[in-house]
């Protein structure tokens, strides 16, 4: 799994040597990784290089609707991952687009059975994305890190435009980051040496990087935690910095990432937090990687930062084995 977030296309024969395996050996433990539903890689671009906007969305629905709701997020294509939290009623997920989708901010919170909705618009990302490792721990040391960086694409400007191959390309890797060239070459028409240079200078470019999706109970980390912290204006850049440079374990939805977000607030009620979680991992119609995996979620500092009704807000996702819980199970934790 490490090497494959270095490189998530490696060639199966250099993760081998790599690991001093036989690339057979890495091929089976993929093949069974992937049968299991334990892990998939997929193919991610940049919203802000494919002119997109990207959208943290919270959601709070009775318990009964709850699992419901989040079935249907996950359906929808402009969706990259959706999580219903502990206690069953609050739904957490990312959803990207052109614009403001109408479901953010219209048709949502009219449903039936849901009390209260927040989107927040991701501004700035200070850990994770393209030319970031997607986990900062793993049990390969230096050198073998190293071995396998050496054949990453070196940056470049980003293309000036993406045509309709640029496009099938990303949207075949979104299902299997590691499609074959051939398989890119059946879904685009063109050429096997066209496809291995768009793939490269997408790659290059920050257009494209590649996610390791994981089923955190198959790795014994059982645990994710959610730290919502509200932050003074001033101190946002400290703070995102300070968090981003902690050496914690990597979220399954793409590493151990930082956001300042800009709420859009909906309220309709209460807040509510709860701390047991099921996460619906989302593609386009494809089916959903469901981790049953318990997790918190926290909030610290809340009101403080506020400007004009609107918060400065840096989450911050951390899994790890499971702890002992510290409030009664179903219990809100401020």
């Amino acid at each position: 799994m490490h090497a494959l977030q270095i490189d998530a296309r490696a060639p199966f024969r250099r993760i081998g040597e790599v690991l001093g395996v036989s690339d057979q050996t890495v091929v089976r433990r993929y093949a069974r990784l992937r049968a299991t539903r334990a892990l998939r890689v997929v193919g991610l671009s940049d919203p802000a290089v494919v002119d997109q906007t990207q959208w943290a969305v919270r959601v709070r629905a009775t318990p009964e609707a709850a699992g419901e709701i989040a079935d249907a997020l996950a359906r929808r294509a402009d969706t990259s991952w959706i999580s219903l939290c502990s206690g069953g009623t609050e739904i957490v997920g990312a959803a990207r687009g052109a614009g403001v989708d109408p479901l953010l901010l219209e048709a949502l919170p009219r449903t039936r059975h849901v009390l209260d909705v927040r989107a927040h618009q991701i501004l700035h990302v200070f850990y994770g994305g393209a030319g970031m490792p997607f986990t900062k721990h793993g049990r390969l040391d230096a050198a073998q890190v190293a071995q396998l960086t050496a054949h990453l694409p070196a940056p470049t400007a980003p293309p000036t435009r993406l045509d309709a191959a640029d496009q099938r390309i990303l949207d075949v890797l979104s299902g299997d980051g590691r499609a074959t060239v051939e398989e890119l070459v059946a879904a685009t028409g063109v050429s096997a040496s066209t496809v291995r240079r768009r793939l490269h200078e997408l790659r290059a470019g920050g257009v494209l990087h590649f996610d390791v999706d994981v089923d955190l109970s198959a790795f014994d980390l059982r645990v994710r935690t959610i730290l919502w912290l509200t932050v003074g204006p001033s101190h946002l850049d400290a703070a995102g910095k300070a968090l981003a440079a902690r050496a914690v374990r990597s979220r399954p939805s793409g590493g151990d990432r930082v956001d300042i977000r800009h709420p859009l607030h909906h309220r309709l009620g209460a807040d509510g937090w709860s701390t047991r979680a099921g996460n619906h991992r989302t593609g386009s119609g494809r089916p959903a990687l469901i981790s049953r995996c318990p997790h918190r979620t926290l909030r610290a500092a809340r009101g403080a930062g506020r400007t004009g009704g609107d918060s400065c807000s840096v989450p911050w996702v951390v899994a790890g084995p499971p702890r002992p819980a510290t409030t009664p199970p179903g219990c809100a934790t401020r």
